[in-house]
């Protein structure tokens, strides 16, 4: 299933594969996952582990997936969503992502604001220093 099953980047998607969901460890530990799947089982068992217990992961995951399949307002609703979630992390990637969704300048801008703001926020438990260091120079970059 997995082509390097103990890594980092694969973590939250072992997880998923073995439990149908995200554990609040992993909800709390990190702001941002490592890897991205938009393979349609995939996104089913996203949209199915969410059916039942919705987080700010599930929102963040299947945005991404969504918009990679070229949607945009269903994205856009899932972003906002994953950011305004009482419980977990305030992910940058949602903010950038929102940015890039974005039909006009000013609104884009907010949110790449908003995403660098994010970024420079104290890293939760198990995000290393080293994706801490991608995370910023990825949001800067932009």
């Amino acid at each position: 299933l997995f082509l390097n099953p103990g890594s980092e980047e694969t973590e939250v998607w072992r997880e998923l594969a073995e439990t149908g969901s995200f554990s609040s460890e992993t909800l709390q530990g990190i702001r941002v996952p490592l890897s991205y799947a938009v393979h349609p089982s995939w996104v089913a068992r996203l949209e199915d582990s969410a059916a039942k217990q919705n987080t700010w992961l599930h929102d963040l995951l299947l945005a991404v997936a969504y918009a990679e399949a070229g949607e945009v307002q269903r994205p856009q609703q899932l972003l906002q969503r994953s950011l305004l979630a009482s419980s977990g992390q305030r992910s940058p990637v949602a903010a950038r992502c929102l940015a890039v969704l974005s039909a006009d300048v000013e609104t884009a801008w907010s949110y790449m604001t908003m995403a660098w703001e994010l970024a420079l926020e104290p890293a939760p438990a198990k995000e290393s220093a080293e994706v801490t260091a991608r995370l910023r120079r990825n949001v800067l970059g932009e």
